[in-house]
């Protein structure tokens, strides 16, 4: 975790990373982009709107100033985005990518661990929401992906359900000596 000592300047560069991608986050063509931080663990906090710049490489740069450094703790990150697609009925999709303990203050410079130049890659799993509020649901999204149209409800559960259904299907037991043995 990226440590920096309280009241003063933290210059962050960062490359949010999709864990299950393992890729750089695709920021081209992203519009309402925010950058959100939040102290971690604290009910009354608020969440910050940062403003940033994104560089051609897709590095974002903050500064977490020296009056909002004012507080010893661990701070969360929250980005958001959204880019125009065919996937959505709206044509809009939204991304969310949330890092918990993206930045500790700490109270010495002794226990910091950052430059100002340091660029730092944050993986994260993101959060993919349809259409907005009044987007597709899970079924519908289903429907769309080539192969399902034409699908019913029933077709899209047994679809859910298949993973359980393909290992009860491999399961074997036996019963000796008033011991049960199950194989999956």
């Amino acid at each position: 975790m990226i440590k920096k000592r309280i009241n003063t300047d933290l210059f962050l560069h960062l490359i949010f990373k999709n864990k299950m991608m393992d890729t750089a986050i695709d920021l081209t063509g992203a519009e309402n982009l925010l950058l959100k931080i939040k102290k971690e663990n604290d009910r009354s906090a608020k969440w910050i709107e940062q403003k940033f710049t994104i560089d051609e490489n897709g590095v974002l740069s903050f500064q977490w100033n020296a009056t909002e450094n004012n507080q010893l703790g661990i701070f969360d990150a929250l980005l958001s985005f959204t880019k125009q697609s065919t996937l959505s009925e709206t044509g809009i999709l939204k991304y969310y990518y949330d890092k918990i303990g993206l930045f500790e203050i700490v109270a010495t410079s002794d226990d910091e661990n950052i430059s100002d130049d340091d660029v730092i890659e944050v993986i994260t799993e993101g959060v993919l929401q349809y259409g907005g509020a009044d987007g597709l649901n899970a079924y519908e999204v289903w429907k769309n992906i080539e192969g399902n149209e034409g699908k019913t409800m029933d077709d899209y559960l047994t679809f859910l359900l298949q993973p359980g259904i393909d290992r009860l299907e491999n399961l074997t037991s036996k019963y000796e000596n008033g011991k049960l043995t199950i194989n999956i």
